[in-house]
C-alpha cells in the first residue's frame, strides 16, 4: 500500500516535510542530506508538539552525521556502498514513520516502539532502545540485503561493522549524558550492565551479528521469498521490543528514575542530538 492511500492519520506522529509540493512518498530520500533533512524536519515537529517520538529520531541524527563525515573522509573501504547502505537504511525508519503516522502498519517492532511513545513511564532510554531494537535486528539486515548482490555482501562486512559501531558508540555517550542530565539514572546504570541480553543492554554486539546473519540469508532472495522470513524475524524482535518496554523486576527502579528525571519532552529532544 501507498503511502498516500493511508487514510487515518495520528496526530501525534504526523510528520511534517516541506520539499517544493513532494508527493507523499517523499519519506524515501536518495542522498544522506536527504536523510538528514528528514531528521530535523521530525525533530522539529515532534519537538514543537512535545511528542517522545522526537527521541528517536534526535538520537539517529548523531550517528548519520558521523557516518555522512565518515565518508567524505574515505574511512569506509568503499564509501559509495556505505552511502547507498546508509540511505537504505534510514528509509526503512522514515517508512516505519510515516506509515504509522498516517494509520499504516510498520513492521510490529516499530509498531510497539512508536506506541510506547505515548506510554509515560518509559525512561528516555527505552524510548532509544526500543527505536534501536527496531532498526538494528531487522532494518539493517533487510537494507543490506536490497543493497549488495548476494555474492557481494561478504566483502562488505567491514563496512557494515562501522556503520553499526557508530550508533553503538552514540548510545553509549548518550548513556553517560543522562546520567549527568538526570542523577538517579546512575542508580540503574548498575542493572543496564547486567548479563541479561535480551534487555537494556541490548547485547548491541549480538545485534549486530543478528543482523548480519539476516542480512545473508536475505540476501539472493526475490521479494516474495523474503517476506516471510522477515515476518518471523520482526515477530523476534517484537517479542525482544516487549521486554525492553516490560522489564519485569526492573520496572520498579526505572519507574523512580521516571519520576525524577528533570527536564521535557522538548528539552530531552534537545539534549539527544
Amino acid at each position: 500500500m501507498k503511502i498516500h492511500e493511508i487514510q487515518t492519520i495520528d496526530s501525534d506522529f504526523l510528520l511534517v516535510v516541506s520539499d517544493g509540493g513532494r508527493s507523499p512518498e517523499f519519506v524515501q530520500v536518495s542522498s544522506i542530506d536527504g536523510v538528514l533533512q528528514n531528521l530535523n524536519d521530525i525533530i522539529k515537529t515532534t519537538r514543537d508538539n512535545h511528542r517522545r517520538a522526537g527521541y528517536f529520531a534526535a538520537f539517529y541524527r548523531r550517528p548519520a552525521i558521523r557516518i555522512r563525515d565518515q565518508i567524505a573522509a574515505g574511512q569506509f573501504d568503499d564509501g559509495k556502498r556505505a552511502e547507498r547502505l546508509q540511505i537504505a537504511f534510514a528509509n526503512r525508519y522514515f517508512e516505519a514513520y510515516a506509515l504509522f503516522s498516517q494509520g499504516g502498519r510498520p513492521t510490529r517492532s516499530w509498531e510497539l516502539a512508536f506506541y510506547a511513545t505515548h506510554d509515560y513511564w518509559l525512561i528516555v532510554l527505552q524510548h532509544l532502545l526500543l527505536g534501536l531494537n527496531a532498526h538494528i535486528n531487522l532494518d539493517l539486515a533487510i537494507a543490506a540485503a536490497e543493497t549488495y548482490p548476494a555474492g557481494d555482501l561478504p566483502a562488505f562486512r567491514a563496512d557494515f561493522d562501522r556503520i553499526h559501531a557508530q550508533l553503538a558508540h552514540v548510545l553509549k555517550e548518550v548513556v553517560v549524558e543522562l546520567g549527568q542530565i538526570w542523577p538517579p539514572f546512575n542508580l540503574t546504570l548498575p542493572l543496564l550492565r547486567a548479563p541479561d541480553e535480551t534487555y537494556i543492554t541490548f547485547s548491541l554486539n549480538q545485534s549486530r551479528e543478528h543482523a548480519w546473519r539476516l542480512a545473508g540469508e536475505l540476501a539472493g532472495l526475490t521479494a516474495a521469498a523474503r517476506g516471510p522470513i522477515i515476518d518471523r524475524h520482526d515477530q523476534q524482535t517484537f517479542k525482544r521490543a516487549e521486554t525492553i518496554r516490560n522489564p519485569g523486576v526492573l520496572n520498579v527502579p526505572l519507574m523512580t528514575v521516571r519520576l525524577l528525571e528533570r527536564g521535557s519532552v522538548a528539552e530531552n529532544i534537545e539534549l539527544l542530538q
